[in-house]
């Protein structure tokens, strides 16, 4: 499979200083599958895929302005991929087995000019963040006596992130994270009227590109300053489910 794509837009705001007068994205993709390969192996499913998006911001194109114009030029390309197979190890169980990879680069150039509309796109774009994760992650689906099952996975991420940017507290710094995830399910189909199911899970989640970028001594949109929360902590999640499904002709309840 062979995809592409492209789309743009705008966006008048009137909540803030400036408008979304770009937002352009291109997608761009390959994927390839096949299946039935051996009594093993169920399928083995690879991808590669690249993606850009060009956001402009100005003060001026969308609203009458008779003063500073400002413009801002963020973007972003990504470039990933993924591996994964599915084993068929017994008559009642398989394993999904997988590695997936992303690099993530951010470039932003900014302009400003009392007389005239100022053209950002003379200038170059520099890099203020890149970050990078490589992923791997495994499932075990265990199908017991009647309609029961149990479902178990886990995943491990090596997370890196650094900051790019120029006159910041953390400038030059590199955030290196592991981040480990996992959950195990069980379900029962007791009958066709029945289905009950508990799970537990825990997954962890490096800080994204806006959290990093945030200034904590900024009051208003014109202060940047030097301070930077770039070196966050991951955010953690557990959630416990417990329920009961039913199912009964034309009724469908849930708890």
């Amino acid at each position: 499979e062979i995809s592409t794509a492209r789309s743009d837009g705008e966006a008048r705001y009137a909540d803030r200083g400036m408008d979304g007068v770009e937002f352009t994205r291109e997608n761009h993709g390959i994927k390839f599958r096949q299946e039935n390969i051996s009594p093993l192996v169920n399928h083995i499913e690879a991808q590669l895929y690249q993606n850009f998006v060009d956001h402009v911001m100005d003060n001026f194109s969308l609203r009458q302005n008779s003063g500073m114009k400002m413009a801002n030029n963020p973007a972003r390309e990504v470039q990933g991929g993924k591996l994964a197979t599915e084993l068929q190890l017994t008559l009642t169980s398989t394993l999904d087995l997988g590695v997936d990879w992303q690099s993530d680069q951010h470039t932003m150039r900014k302009a400003s000019d009392m007389m005239i509309e100022p053209d950002y796109k003379d200038l170059s774009r520099m890099e203020d963040m890149q970050a990078e994760n490589l992923g791997l992650f495994t499932e075990y689906h265990l199908t017991l006596s009647g309609q029961d099952s149990i479902h178990l996975g886990a995943r491990i991420d090596n997370n890196k992130a650094e900051d790019q940017r120029m006159g910041r507290t953390t400038s030059g710094m590199e955030d290196d994270k592991q981040l480990h995830s996992g959950f195990v399910r069980y379900e029962s189909d007791a009958n066709q009227t029945y289905q009950y199911y508990a799970g537990v899970g825990h997954s962890e989640r490096a800080a994204d590109y806006w959290e990093r970028m945030k200034n904590p001594a900024a009051t208003s949109m014109m202060m940047t300053g030097s301070e930077s929360t770039f070196d966050l902590e991951t955010e953690k999640t557990t959630q416990l489910d417990i329920g009961v499904l039913k199912h009964k002709g034309d009724l469908t309840a849930s708890i």
